[in-house]
């Protein structure tokens, strides 16, 4: 007979005892691992700002008053905030990536290239804004708008009207779907689009546009 459980030993954090013996703020790598990201922030958070508001303090068991985790806890948090910007504040550390959806996947990627540095790289995301919160939406309209401000160009297939309406350049494909469309019906402006009659998107870009 087999039964399956978690190890008696590392709890089926795959950690060995020396490495759980380690804590920060009171928590293991095991019990941050699990945290929610809104969670962990507020947990480090405090240890940012002893370089900014007070003198460091003298170093506790736990090492969080160190300045070599001054260093790591601010450059975690900068990371950290841009996933939580994102509407992704809710996932955890040890969450396996088979779980998250395409949209929270491609908001990770976001993330990961805002903090790369790069520039002169062309961006094409398939809606990036599915399965986000709709009071979140600024948030990923601020990501898209860092990475155009680094020298990038940022290409969006996207049904959000929101995010729609702050597109520098609009390309309208219709006028159906599938057999039914394949025509590019305006390609400009923004503004533009409320003068095609033919647009199946122009009422809902344009809700008090005249027929």
């Amino acid at each position: 007979f087999v039964r399956s459980g978690p190890c008696p030993l590392c709890g089926g954090t795959g950690l060995r005892r020396e490495a759980l013996a380690v804590t920060f703020a009171g928590r293991s790598i095991a019990e941050l691992n699990a945290l929610p990201l809104t969670d962990l922030a507020d947990v480090i958070r405090p240890t940012t700002q002893l370089t900014e508001v007070t003198p460091a303090l003298p170093t506790t068991l736990s090492g969080e008053r160190t300045d070599v985790a001054v260093a790591i806890t601010t450059d975690l948090l900068a990371r950290i905030e841009v996933l939580t910007d994102l509407g992704l504040g809710y996932l955890g550390l040890g969450r396996a990536t088979t779980t998250l959806s395409p949209g929270e996947m491609q908001r990770l990627r976001l993330a990961t290239q805002l903090r790369s540095g790069l520039f002169g790289v062309v961006y094409v995301l398939d809606e990036p804004s599915a399965g986000l919160h709709p009071a979140d939406a600024e948030q990923l309209l601020d990501v898209l708008a860092q990475l155009k401000r680094s020298g990038n160009s940022v290409f969006v297939v996207e049904h959000n009207m929101d995010i729609v309406r702050h597109a520098d350049w609009i390309v309208d494909v219709g006028p159906g779907a599938g057999e039914g469309g394949g025509h590019v019906l305006y390609s400009g402006a923004v503004p533009g689009l409320a003068a095609v009659a033919a647009s199946v998107t122009r009422p809902f870009l344009f809700p008090d546009a005249h027929a």
